[in-house]
Parts: structure tokens; sequence; C-alpha cells
């Protein structure tokens, strides 16, 4: 999974529903994982982006919990605690989702 080049800029709303802090990373065009800062347990942060860029986050332990790549329209990715069998709501209609670590 990488970045394209592309339009239109939007913003991304990321809410840690979890005990723990939350690593974000943009992914490159390259696929490269660029850090962008940690949310808090608990917190919310937004981020300028584009419709076209990717974005992983994963716990601190280095677990991937998923990847978004948002669409044109201002997205909310929220992260919940939930049990290791099952997937975190990645608000459905914000943006196109990746779960696990195929495609890095």
């Amino acid at each position: 999974m990488r970045s394209r080049d592309g339009q239109p800029a939007t913003e991304v709303i990321f809410v840690n529903r979890t005990d723990g802090p939350l690593k974000r990373y943009w992914l490159d065009t390259q696929g490269k994982r660029r850090p962008y800062g940690e949310i808090p347990a608990g917190g919310v942060s937004s981020q300028s982006t584009f419709a076209t860029h990717a974005w992983l986050i994963e716990q601190a332990d280095g677990k991937v919990l998923g990847i978004y790549v948002p669409t044109a329209k201002v997205g909310r990715v929220v992260i919940e605690a939930t049990p290791a069998a099952t997937q975190p709501d990645w608000n459905a209609g914000a943006g196109r989702k990746r779960h696990g670590r195929s495609g890095l």
C-alpha cells in the first residue's frame, strides 16, 4: 500500500478509543512509512491530507491496526479498544480501508 499523487485536499480526524497511544504514519508514494506523531489514549487528532494518501495506524507494540485512505469528504476514523480477534471500527463511509500488513 502506498500514497498516490493526487487531489483534492481533505482532512481526517483520528479518534483513539484505546487504552494506549497509537502511532500514525503517512505511507509515501514509495510505500515507506513517514511518522506523523502519536495519538494519545482517548485522544483526537486532525490531519490535513489528500484523498489519495494512505495512513497507517499501529499500536506502541508495533501491531498494525489498519490502513486508511480518505476520500474527498472529511473523514473520521474511530479506533476502538477491541479484542484481538476483531477489527477496529474504521467509521464506514469516510474512506477506503485495509486491515493487516498486506500490501506493505
